[in-house]
């Protein structure tokens, strides 16, 4: 199964006009798509369907436009997707944030739902892997002991847009999806990761 992984698009129409949608099964996206509600049928033009979780930025109804995973899991073929959106809380205030003890009831809520075919979604990173910028670690340590705990195929996520790549610990592929103008494929089948970069300004 070959995935498009995407995240945080931030509203960024011109750089889904050049996305390979017809290569690919199936497209996931782990939050902060768009920041307006004035963009969601703008959005919906380009993307007719994908398995989407909120960042701390998207408004809560942009949940109806595509299959939100949130706290929930849908199967494809022989994997399955189980999400949990929002992140840790930020300097910005932003509309979906949660503490460390937020995220920890929530994920004790899911365990039951994971198993060793789950592309599991957060847009928030684990703590310690891809969550490093300016002298401070950006992830959460609910998830990454969630992750451990669970053992998913895959553990996708974004929200630090500085950093991209993945790496295998374990039984469980992490991958951290980057901002335009990159784009991530990801042959789910043989875990098989690689980074894109549109040229598009």
């Amino acid at each position: 199964m070959r995935v498009l992984g995407l995240s945080d698009i931030h509203n960024d129409i011109d750089y889904l006009k050049k996305l390979p949608f017809s290569s690919v099964d199936v497209v996931i996206m782990t939050g902060d798509i768009i920041t307006y509600e004035s963009y969601m049928n703008e959005l919906k033009d380009f993307v007719s369907d994908a398995l989407f979780i909120p960042g701390n930025n998207d408004p809560i109804n942009f949940c109806s436009f595509y299959t939100c995973v949130n706290k929930k899991r849908v199967d494809i073929g022989r994997y399955n997707v189980v999400g949990l959106g929002f992140s840790l809380i930020t300097p910005f205030n932003t509309l979906n944030e949660m503490t460390e003890q937020q995220f920890q009831n929530e994920l004790s809520q899911l365990k039951e739902l994971v198993d060793k075919n789950t592309i599991f979604l957060t847009h928030n990173p684990p703590y310690g892997i891809f969550d490093y910028v300016n002298n401070l670690h950006l992830g959460s340590k609910s998830i990454l002991s969630f992750v451990k705990n669970t053992k998913p195929r895959i553990h996708m996520f974004g929200h630090v847009h500085e950093l991209k790549g993945f790496k295998q610990t374990d039984n469980t592929l992490f991958v951290k999806l980057p901002p335009p103008p990159y784009y991530t494929l990801i042959d789910v089948d043989n875990l098989l990761v690689t980074f894109h970069k549109l040229d598009y300004f």
